[in-house]
């Protein structure tokens, strides 16, 4: 994972999101405040921890069963958000998350 540090890009996800779209100012600066942008590399794999926006790519959300085979959940694409319920809940994601496809720039 790569974090990256970049105001401007932070403001053009969350604004480009449905579910932010419609906030005042005032209120997406404290959305930004606690927002990180991170990249991820093909396979790499997110602890699941806050709310997560695809910008770019496509990501699965998984499980793994007992005895080590993976079940796919759901493959999401650019746009997508994960992980609402547990923010809201502060609960754990009861899935992991791993970036499928990632775009180059």
């Amino acid at each position: 994972m790569r974090l990256l540090v970049v105001k401007e890009a932070k403001k053009r996800v969350v604004k480009g999101n449905p579910c932010f779209s419609d906030l005042k100012e005032d209120v997406l600066a404290g959305v930004f405040t606690g927002m990180h942008l991170n990249s991820f590399e093909r396979e790499e794999r997110d602890d699941c921890a806050g709310l997560h926006i695809i910008q770019h790519g496509s990501v699965k959300l998984f499980k793994i069963s007992p005895q080590g085979r993976e079940l796919v959940i759901k493959v999401l694409k650019e746009g997508a958000t994960f992980n609402e319920v547990p923010v809201i809940d502060n609960q754990l994601n009861p899935v992991n998350a791993a970036a499928i496809e990632v775009f180059k720039i």
